[in-house]
């Protein structure tokens, strides 16, 4: 063997000027340098690498409102929907089993009708629930279409705020019509007083209507109006009849 410039042995026949192995043709250098990777971290001036956008508060809350509904429509309805059919359901079978079972012990044959009836009412309780399962379905999934986005979800909010205002605002005028009627009618009464030693106050203008109190002579009552020989009057918290000819205008 030769021996090369470093003290290692070169196999035999081996020619270091020509790089050929005995009659072999020359061997080629097939080295190729590895390129290194470019970091992504740190793009060139012509990448068109983009650092990721900084979302915003409203679209953070616009995917979490979207992710509710996306549940409710696709898998909450049919779990909610099960779970309020069925809390009463078993309710009412729990309630049919004592009774059974409170009937059983006190007189078998009433036992046996009685289970034969709680099979029957068992019957109507069950498919009331599916048909209060559908109901609670459709209502689960209309609350998820609400939930569709952030803005729906507003919309809703805002068109129930808006039926609360109506709502209140209806309530409030009747509320003062009905005050304004009482004051109406407190101010068209007129002062009258009893002549009689003690006066019945009736329920009814009728003789025969139940008696709900008393006047006494010198009595001074508040007379709404006048009919068929009585006078309705203002007796306490409610109204009262007496015979107008026992009474005298103030």
């Amino acid at each position: 063997m030769a021996e090369g410039g470093n003290g290692r042995k070169l196999p035999v026949g081996f020619d270091p000027r020509r790089l050929t192995l005995g009659n072999d043709a020359p061997i080629r250098n097939t080295f190729r340098p590895v390129s290194r990777p470019s970091s992504t971290h740190a793009p060139s001036s012509g990448s068109s690498y983009r650092l990721p956008r900084h979302r915003s508060l409203w679209e953070r809350i616009d995917d979490g409102v979207s992710s509710i509904g996306e549940w409710l429509t696709d898998e909450g309805a049919g779990i909610l929907s099960i779970g309020l059919a069925a809390i009463p359901g078993l309710y009412y079978c729990y309630k049919l089993i004592a009774w059974v079972v409170r009937v059983w012990s006190g007189d078998f044959i009433l036992g046996i009708l009685a289970a034969f009836a709680a099979l029957i009412a068992a019957a109507f309780i069950y498919y009331a629930c599916c048909l209060l399962m559908y109901v609670a379905y459709a209502l689960v999934w209309v609350i998820g279409l609400i939930f569709y986005r952030a803005w729906t979800l507003l919309l809703a909010i805002g068109v129930g705020l808006a039926i609360w205002g109506a709502v209140s605002i209806m309530n409030h005028d009747q509320l003062s019509a009905s005050k304004t009627r009482t004051e109406k009618v407190a101010s068209s009464t007129t002062p009258y007083v009893c002549t009689a030693t003690r006066l019945n106050v009736r329920a009814s203008a009728s003789k025969q209507a139940i008696v709900i109190g008393t006047l006494q002579r010198g009595q001074v009552v508040q007379v709404v109006r006048v009919a068929d020989g009585f006078a309705e009057i203002e007796f306490g918290s409610r109204r009262g009849y007496v015979s107008i000819q026992y009474l005298k205008k103030k």
